[in-house]
């Protein structure tokens, strides 16, 4: 696997087996990548409902509170994060960056973390911090989905016949389909192709309930703002479960290679835990002959660098 790059305009392009593959860098655009976009008009929320504390989940090595430890600090909130597991004698780098973002960092048990969606351990936290606009493990929720949206203002959507993503929490996903279905009833040259899909790449080991989360996050979206938007009929979406390598932030041999030789060959880094494992998958998928021939791709990249500290990677 040694596709050739170039760098066009704000968008790089591998060419393979006749397959236009173009990359959508959003890290570039904005620092959280496409977190960025998950917490825009969370934060917007926030700030119109009085909120001044935003608090939220995650490991040592989340994305997701790093993100909002830095969107806190410029925003001007307050933020706090329940991380998983004990206080660590030394701390991750992205531990170590929330704290010095201002985050306050307040660590539970694992039997205590399986419960951050139960409305009593959530009381619990008001108690202990006061009143704080929550936010969900990964930030996926119907503000975040309508932030991600705004991904595809970034290219021209009838350029492209699928479209690529990594998957976590499906947040993103969940924009992605719906902003490609909102473009659907345009008349400005935009309009969804019959033709255009979207494949999101799990980094999950079985994590089928991701697809049904996917389509509860899109039933709400059709039932409450997008109907007012004119939401129309979604494109084909699935979500590609075939490339976890052994499940959430497992690093094995073939991957670390194919990422070594990825980033030599196209300049482009790569994390190891989300955008290595679905580069990866397109390319297989591009070899194998499932993403055919003369097909028009896009891969947002959506970030996440930071985790690459985590292996040793710069």
């Amino acid at each position: 696997m040694t596709p050739g790059v170039a760098v066009i305009d704000r968008l790089k392009y591998i060419e393979r087996k006749q397959v236009r593959v173009s990359i959508l860098l959003i890290h570039e655009h904005h620092s959280g990548g496409n977190k960025y976009y998950k917490l825009k008009l969370n934060l917007e929320h926030a700030r119109r409902q009085g909120v001044s504390t935003l608090l939220s989940f995650g490991g040592a090595w989340s994305n997701h509170i790093h993100a909002l430890s830095e969107a806190g600090a410029l925003g001007g909130f307050k933020t706090i994060g329940v991380i998983r597991g004990e206080p660590p004698v030394n701390p991750s780098a992205m531990l170590t960056d929330a704290a010095s973002n201002g985050m306050t960092l307040h660590y539970v048990s694992r039997e205590q973390y399986r419960r951050k969606g139960d409305e009593s351990f959530i009381e619990s936290l008001r108690q202990k911090f006061g009143n704080f606009y929550l936010l969900p493990e990964g930030g996926s929720n119907n503000d975040a989905v309508l932030g991600c949206q705004e991904i595809l203002n970034l290219v021209t959507t009838s350029d492209y016949d699928i479209f690529a993503l990594s998957v976590g929490t499906g947040g993103t996903l969940a924009g992605i389909v719906s902003g490609l279905a909102l473009r659907r009833g345009t008349t400005n040259g935009l309009n969804l192709q019959s033709n255009q899909k979207v494949i999101g790449y799990s980094s999950l080991k079985g994590a089928y309930d991701l697809d049904q989360s996917v389509q509860q996050m899109l039933n709400s979206l059709s039932n409450d703002e997008a109907r007012k938007k004119g939401l129309m009929g979604l494109p084909d979406w699935h979500i590609c479960h075939d490339y976890h390598f052994g499940g959430y932030a497992k690093f094995p041999d073939t991957l670390r290679e194919f990422l070594d030789v990825f980033e030599r060959d196209n300049k482009i880094k790569l994390d190891p835990i989300y955008t290595a494992k679905m580069m990866y998958g397109v390319i297989d998928q591009i070899d194998t002959g499932l993403i055919a021939a003369g097909s028009r791709v896009l891969v947002i990249h959506t970030g996440g660098l930071q985790g690459r500290r985590g292996y040793a990677l710069e």
